[in-house]
Order: structure tokens, then C-alpha cells, then sequence
């Protein structure tokens, strides 16, 4: 028995019932796409987490030219449906497992610089630089200088919707790959949810008590944040690399409503970032 499930849109994803075993196959639609779904496949497998769990890879392989690869199948819910309930004192229980992965230190990167321009060039590329909001993120962001990037372990979409809560545990599923590999870039990615309601845009209006949690469990995080060593720059480049994701979003952006969604939240980062006020 095989079911369809909603997926990334250069992949498939079949959840198959086979005998007593559960698992979930993930495909690439075309031959472009398998070498970035096999970089996907390596880094779940190889990705490094002490208290968060990682969905294993079952087996690889390829069908009619496709590549897949088969993983273990867990029944949960997402963190971004937990956020709704979840109890104000398991908040902070909660910060200090994603703290454990975000806390991940390696090195500076010089060459951190060149790529993240490079990449800026290429969404300006992209995008309508007639509008002024969008005209003023770019110029934020290529006069940065981009020097407190950490090069680092990497989940690549570290959203809350890529977060499944099962047995009491937290499992990482749907790993992409990245321009760039470090805690940062996942840590912005979790603020667009946490802080900019991505994941809940479509929702009429967010309900006071899941905003309040999501309320703590941000302030939670960037005052860790801040009591690193060079925390304030640290969190500044993870603003910027904020910045840089909302405007990502904006080529494939085809309803007025999300693009009226998305300007707003550019000014928002945007006046963070120029008055430092993260909290």
C-alpha cells in the first residue's frame, strides 16, 4: 500500500505499508534534480545531533533514472502544530534542545564573505528592484561585511514544520541542501516561523497564546544567543541572513497576498537590523 504526501516541489514523497514496516520514500521528479536530492540524502545521513534525532536512511538507490532514498517513518506532529499547546515551563526545556544544536561552534569562514555576496548577486537577479523595500534590503545586505559567519553542521530548512515531536523526542526530517553550510543560516530559518509566522501567514489571525509561546520561546533563544562569545555579532549576521531569506522567498511568490506578506516582513528585519533591536 502506498500513499501520497505533500513534499518539496523537486521531490516525491510516497509513504509505503509494507508487511509491519511504515516508511517513506522520497524521489526526485526529474534527472535535474538527483544530484541536490542524493546532497540531501548524504547530509541525513551524516548529520551530527546529541539530543535531537535524525530520521535514518533506510536505502538509496535509483528507478528509471530517478534517485531515491527510503527513510524510517515517524508518527507525530509537527513542532509548529506543538507550539499551540505546549506549556509555558516546557518552553524552556525546549530551547535548550535547539539551543544544543544551534550552539554548534566550528570556525569563521574568510571565504564566507564571497559566497554570500555571490548568492545576493544572484537573487538580485531575480527579483523587482523597482520597489523600494526590496532596493533597500539589497543594499543592507551587500554592505555587510559578512565576517561572523560560522561554518558549521547544517540541516538547511531547519523550519518548524521540519520538526517532528514523537516520544517525547525531537526528529529532523527534510534536510536541503545550502549554499552555505552552518547553525546560523538554520537558526534564521526557525525565526522565520518563530518571528515572522511564515509557516502561519494563512491563518486569519494568530491566536494569542500560540504567539505568546512563540513570543517566549524567541527570547528564549537569541539571549543565548547573546551570552556567546561575540553573541550581539553573531545574532546580527543571523538577522541579515534573516533578511536574505525573505528575499529568496520573492521570485516564487505568485499571490498579491503573500507579496504584501513579505514586504512587510522585509521592513520589519529591516528596521531590526538598523536599530540592533533583537529583542
Amino acid at each position: 500500500m502506498k500513499t501520497e504526501l505533500n513534499g518539496h516541489s523537486g521531490c516525491g514523497l510516497k509513504l509505503f505499508k509494507q508487511y509491519n514496516t511504515v516508511y517513506v520514500k522520497k524521489s526526485s521528479k526529474e534527472i535535474e534534480y538527483n544530484e541536490r536530492l542524493k546532497a540531501q540524502c548524504k547530509k541525513q545521513k551524516e548529520y551530527k545531533a546529541d539530543k535531537l534525532k535524525v530520521v535514518s536512511v533506510l536505502r538509496e538507490g535509483y528507478a528509471n533514472g530517478l534517485f531515491y532514498f527510503d527513510m524510517e517513518y515517524i508518527s507525530g506532529i509537527t513542532l509548529a502544530e506543538y507550539m499551540r499547546n505546549i506549556s509555558l515551563s516546557e518552553i524552556q526545556n525546549l530551547t535548550n534542545l535547539l539551543m544544543e544544536h544551534h550552539s554548534r561552534r566550528n570556525f569563521y569562514d574568510r571565504q564566507a564573505k564571497k559566497i554570500f555576496l555571490k548568492k545576493i548577486k544572484e537573487i538580485e537577479q531575480k527579483i523587482d528592484l523597482t520597489n523600494s523595500s526590496i532596493k533597500e534590503a539589497v543594499k543592507i545586505l551587500e554592505e555587510y561585511d559578512w565576517s561572523y559567519v560560522i561554518h558549521s553542521n547544517c540541516h538547511g530548512d531547519f523550519t518548524l514544520e521540519n520538526m517532528i515531536m514523537a516520544n517525547n523526542s525531537i526528529y529532523l526530517i527534510d534536510f536541503l541542501d545550502s549554499f552555505y553550510d552552518s547553525w546560523q543560516i538554520d537558526f534564521a530559518k526557525m525565526l522565520q516561523d518563530i518571528e515572522l509566522y511564515w509557516h502561519y501567514r494563512n491563518e486569519k489571525e494568530i491566536d494569542i497564546n500560540l504567539a505568546l509561546r512563540l513570543l517566549i520561546l524567541k527570547e528564549n533563544l537569541i539571549d543565548r544567543v547573546l551570552e556567546m562569545d561575540e553573541g550581539e555579532h553573531l545574532l546580527e549576521t543571523i538577522y541579515h541572513i534573516l533578511l536574505l531569506n525573505v528575499l529568496r522567498i520573492f521570485p516564487y511568490t505568485k499571490e498579491e497576498k503573500t507579496w504584501i506578506f513579505l514586504i512587510a516582513k522585509l521592513d520589519y528585519v529591516k528596521n531590526i537590523i538598523i536599530k540592533k533591536d533583537w529583542l
